[in-house]
């Protein structure tokens, strides 16, 4: 995510590679969930309900993960976008997992009449700039027909499955920050 016109953070968990600065921009690598609801925020979502998310000790007696704990959801973090003419809005719902993994709930939701219809396997979803629907699904980009049909009459833009970069080898005056 670009924080400034010269800052960048990777969602990156590297100790070593806290902040650093290259010329003309500074890279903080890290693992904050701050920094999503920051892009968040910026990107048009709000929140409608703050999580409630704990940890519970497992009894020994009780087969279970290494660490002898399970993630639970007391109440889910609920996001929501507007589409641009208000008649629809994306639900983002998030609970966090056993495994302390978060588990992500997509709805559309049509706001005169309360209709939920739940998008699945999606990694990306949002309103374009032209108020269409726009997500990622299967390594595919997907966006709505037309801003005034139904959000989920979509079509295919355009397929990622072939795209797999080229292995190569670095040159060796690169192999060194």
């Amino acid at each position: 995510m670009f924080l400034t016109s010269h800052a960048l953070w990777l969602c990156y968990d590297r100790r070593h590679l806290k902040a650093r600065a290259y010329k003309n921009i500074s890279i903080e690598a890290s693992f904050k969930p701050r920094r999503y609801q920051e892009r968040a925020i910026r990107d048009g979502w709000e929140i409608v309900q703050q999580d409630q998310f704990a940890s519970e000790r497992l009894p020994n007696n009780v087969p279970g993960p290494p660490l002898r704990a399970r993630g639970v959801t007391h109440q889910p973090m609920i996001w929501r976008k507007y589409r641009p003419d208000r008649h629809y809005c994306l639900l983002e719902e998030l609970y966090r997992e056993p495994d302390f993994s978060i588990e992500k709930l997509i709805y559309l939701v049509n706001v005169s009449t309360g209709e939920q219809q739940l998008i699945e396997g999606t990694t990306w979803i949002d309103w374009d700039q032209r108020g269409r629907l726009a997500f990622a699904r299967a390594g595919k980009l997907f966006a709505s027909l037309d801003p005034n049909t139904h959000p989920l009459q979509v079509r295919e833009i355009a397929d990622f499955n072939g795209n797999t970069p080229a292995s190569l080898i670095a040159p060796y005056q690169e192999k060194k920050w």
